[in-house]
C-alpha cells in the first residue's frame, strides 16, 4: 500500500527534508516519477471535486471547526 499525501509537520526544515528524500529516493530508483505523478493527478482530482483552492486562510476558528465535527458525529451516532 503507498501514500498519495505526506503529511510534515512544524519546521520548514522537515518539509525540506522531505522533498530532498523523495528526490533522492526518486534518483535511487526505490520510486519512479510515474508514481508521484499519479498522486499528484488522484490529489488534484479531488480537490476538484470539493472545490478545493490553494488560497491563503488568515485565520481559523478551532471552536467553530470542533463544533461542527461534534454536530456532524451527534447526528451520525443518532442516526444509528
Amino acid at each position: 500500500a503507498g501514500s498519495d499525501i505526506i503529511l510534515v509537520a512544524h519546521k520548514y526544515e522537515n518539509a525540506v527534508a522531505v522533498m530532498k528524500a523523495l528526490d533522492e529516493a526518486v534518483q535511487a530508483g526505490r520510486i519512479t516519477e510515474e508514481r508521484i505523478d499519479q498522486s499528484v493527478y488522484r490529489i488534484l482530482k479531488l480537490k476538484q471535486m470539493y472545490n478545493l483552492q490553494d488560497i491563503t486562510i488568515k485565520t481559523v476558528d478551532i471552536e467553530e471547526i470542533n463544533q461542527k465535527i461534534t454536530d456532524t458525529l451527534d447526528k451520525y451516532i443518532k442516526s444509528k
